[in-house]
């Protein structure tokens, strides 16, 4: 569980960049607590919504439809993490795309302004997470990562580091390969 890491995390994210930070987050992270902690840092999330917490849809806003980048039907609400007029209730938006032989996509979002920020693009930018967990997949799978050579943090970054560069040349390489026999 990375949960305990959070605080220092975002942190070094906000001393390094203190602009405006869109933090993009897998279920776990989807709370009353986390969301609270990148709110207050002026930044935004995105993230996979968990059942744990509940919805509640704000019943003076309508909620809307659309189709996502991949043409997938999608049903946007507003309305709150937990329950509403709480001091831990965090105003968001939900959005959640029906999905053909898998469980609804469900995201959450502080990004509330839906003419700046549409749904299409706040999936778009989830899916960047998306890239990275199955890079990690990969690579966790492809170098057997369950066995580190070094038993202490430095070797364990090392050689993560390592596997990621090799990872990447083997993505390049697999690149020009196909570019090649198109």
């Amino acid at each position: 569980n990375d949960g305990p890491l959070v605080p220092e995390l975002l942190e070094k994210i906000h001393a390094w960049s203190t602009r405006l930070n869109i933090i993009l987050a897998d279920s776990q992270f989807c709370d009353l607590t986390t969301p609270r902690r990148i709110l207050s840092y002026n930044s935004d999330f995105v993230m996979r919504y968990h059942p744990k917490v509940h919805f509640h849809v704000d019943p003076h806003i309508a909620g809307s439809t659309g189709v996502d980048n991949w043409g997938r039907p999608y049903v946007e609400e507003i309305g709150w993490l937990g329950k509403p007029g709480t001091k831990t209730s965090i105003r968001v938006r939900r959005i959640v795309v029906k999905r053909e032989n898998n469980p609804d996509l469900i995201i959450v979002t502080s990004l509330l302004d839906t003419k700046k920020f549409s749904a299409a693009d706040i999936l778009e930018l989830y899916g960047l997470r998306w890239t990275i967990e199955t890079a990690f997949l990969h690579v966790t799978k492809e170098f057997d990562l369950r066995h580190m050579i070094g038993s202490t943090a430095e070797a364990t970054l090392f050689q993560f580091a390592i596997t990621l560069i090799i990872h990447n040349v083997m993505r390049l390489m697999l690149a020009h390969v196909s570019e090649a026999q198109q």
